[in-house]
């Protein structure tokens, strides 16, 4: 810890490290893929969607989504869970739209395989 810095960031930092291994942790169990995209937040895949098959094609490149764990203002900066979307343009922030209690691991869980789920018609090649 820095001169600068209060102890509160380190414990809050020390708090999303335990937050986002629950969550990946979570969703590997499920079968998803994790990967850890800096501090605070993860890319989540579904393997189902990789490769050459009708699925992976039909989404290409893939089926992928950011989750953040940042303090929620309206919260009183208690950790959530965030979407990450993609700012209105390449130079622009991206777009947080909240998702839960960072300590509500199962419902990030639930929430994210359901927007990753392959569903049949996405399995056939004629549809």
């Amino acid at each position: 810890m820095t001169a600068d810095e209060p102890a509160s960031y380190h414990e809050t930092m020390e708090e999303t490290v335990d937050h986002l291994d629950s969550l990946a942790a979570a969703l590997k169990k499920i079968g998803l893929q994790v990967v850890s995209e800096n501090i605070n937040s993860l890319m989540v895949s579904n393997p189902a969607l990789d490769g050459d098959g009708p699925a992976g094609y039909s989404v290409s490149p893939g089926l992928k989504q950011e989750v953040a764990c940042l303090p929620n203002p309206g919260s009183d900066n208690r950790l959530w869970w965030f979407w990450v979307w993609p700012g209105i343009t390449k130079a622009a922030p991206p777009d947080l739209e909240p998702l839960c209690p960072a300590g509500s691991i199962n419902t990030a869980a639930v929430a994210i395989a359901r927007v990753l789920a392959v569903l049949p018609s996405k399995l056939r090649p004629d549809a």
